[in-house]
């Protein structure tokens, strides 16, 4: 179900075959639990640290990298945005944990739900279980510095459509302790 969700997410943004496989990997497996490192502080038991992410096999044209994040249960199936960081340069293959949990010059940020430029530790509400944290990594045909900062998950959303060269997706599992 989840897999169907994100495929047609894709398919509106994607408008393009891609040219090779992204791949996206970190830390955690695909559909894996992850780490209480990356849920927020408090009562949610984490670090706020967000995962290191690598990528591999982008499409020669690619002039910049965007990383969408969010809870797909979150906000009762609504959704959560977690992280919207974009204007990566394109010769960027991986980023440390912790890269997104304060303000980059690497990147540009978008709001989270939270109203923040950075990433948005995860923290499910207490009795919902596992959340799917889904994190997207899309190859674009826009150079850095091209999209106003500040985008919100609709003008992002908007801004890259028809500019998407390849996408990958990544999710993982976490349940409030």
């Amino acid at each position: 179900m989840i897999r169907a969700l994100l495929a047609a997410a894709a398919a509106v943004v994607l408008t393009t075959a891609p040219a090779a496989a992204l791949s996206l990997s970190s830390t955690f497996a695909d559909s894996a639990t992850m780490s209480s490192d990356y849920a927020g502080p408090g009562d949610c038991g984490g670090k706020n640290v967000s995962p290191p992410l690598t990528w591999s096999d982008a499409p020669a044209a690619t002039k910049s990298f965007a990383i969408f994040a969010q809870d797909l249960d979150g906000r009762n199936g609504v959704g959560v945005v977690h992280w919207i960081a974009y204007s990566i340069a394109p010769t960027t293959t991986s980023i440390p944990a912790g890269w997104g949990s304060t303000a980059n010059p690497a990147w540009v940020g978008g709001p989270n739900n939270r109203n923040t430029m950075v990433f948005l530790g995860l923290c499910p509400g207490v009795g919902t279980g596992a959340h799917h944290y889904v994190f997207t990594l899309f190859a674009l045909d826009i150079a850095p510095g091209a999209l106003a900062p500040g985008l919100n998950r609709d003008a992002f959303m908007t801004a890259i459509n028809g500019h998407v060269l390849a996408g990958s997706v990544l999710v993982g599992k976490f349940a409030r302790p």
